[in-house]
């Protein structure tokens, strides 16, 4: 029977945080017609600013989460420090965004 306690904690920790950088990048990936189509009469040029905005936003958080996967498949001694800036940067962006209005 598979058990929990069989499986080395780096690989689960490695597989979580490619899910979760896959998670990070999909609403850019959503966002990309936006971001490559023309403001039309049914795009507004707002849509592409915040499309652009979302990007900004995720591609950083998904290569900080791969990067904290491959420090910890790899064991590198700063990997907790790569996984603390991997979830402390979505938090604080969200912090932000929720008190600037």
């Amino acid at each position: 029977m598979f058990a929990i306690q069989e499986v080395d904690a780096r690989k689960w920790l490695t597989a979580a945080n490619l899910v979760l950088a896959g998670v990070a990048v999909l609403p850019a990936l959503l966002a990309l017609p936006t971001m490559l189509g023309r403001p039309t009469a049914a795009v507004d040029i707002d849509a592409v600013g915040y499309a652009w905005l979302a990007a900004l936003i995720c591609f950083p958080i998904a290569t900080l989460l791969g990067l904290a996967a491959t420090a910890h498949w790899r064991r590198w001694p700063l990997r907790w420090l790569l996984q603390a800036l991997a979830f402390t940067l979505p938090v604080f962006l969200l912090v932000v965004a929720l008190l600037s209005k």
